[in-house]
């Protein structure tokens, strides 16, 4: 079994409870949890946590992370924009790839020919070793069928708890 810390809720108002962890104590969960999980899962929109990044080491996590908002009309464009948020993921982290890269908005392929760019761009940046895997982080089980016609990714992030399990209970997995 893989374990994955997941870092929305650190050093920001996140979750069922809406309650912010401080950031006293998402720098200890984080030191914490270097040694037990090999694998942290972050997002540029995690504002929160990339408010403490320069007070944190990751050198020990894998990283996954989700982008969004891609710009462009043409498929230069729309490399160049992944490119970028790429980079910067990079830069933040200080590490030379990213394990699994995320759509977090995965919606952004149904656009016909910006999709393709999109799925053709980040399909160059895996051939380039940047990106070990390509993912969508889902909210609904209805996107995973509407999506997996366009793109199969290697994987597919999405809610799951004791509490929702709505993803198990619909069958599409």
């Amino acid at each position: 079994m893989k374990l994955v810390l997941g870092v929305a809720n650190l050093n920001q108002s996140y979750g069922l409870n809406n309650e912010k962890t401080s950031e006293k104590k998402s720098i200890e969960i984080i030191n914490y949890s270097k040694d037990k999980i090999k694998y942290i899962d972050t997002a540029s929109a995690y504002s929160g946590f990339n408010n403490i990044l320069y007070k944190i080491n990751l050198e020990k996590f894998k990283i996954n992370t989700k982008i969004s908002d891609i710009k462009g009309k043409d498929f230069n464009e729309v490399y160049s924009d992944i490119n970028k948020k790429i980079n910067l993921c990079l830069k933040n982290y200080k590490k030379k790839k990213i394990n699994i890269l995320f759509l977090h908005r995965p919606r952004e392929i149904l656009n016909k020919r910006r999709g393709k760019y999109i799925i053709k761009s980040l399909k160059k940046l895996k051939q380039k070793k940047i990106i070990k895997q390509i993912g969508f982080s889902i909210y609904s089980t209805s996107e995973i069928l509407v999506l997996i016609k366009t793109y199969k990714p290697d994987i597919i992030q999405g809610p799951f708890s004791l509490f929702d399990q709505r993803i198990l209970n619909s069958g599409v997995l």
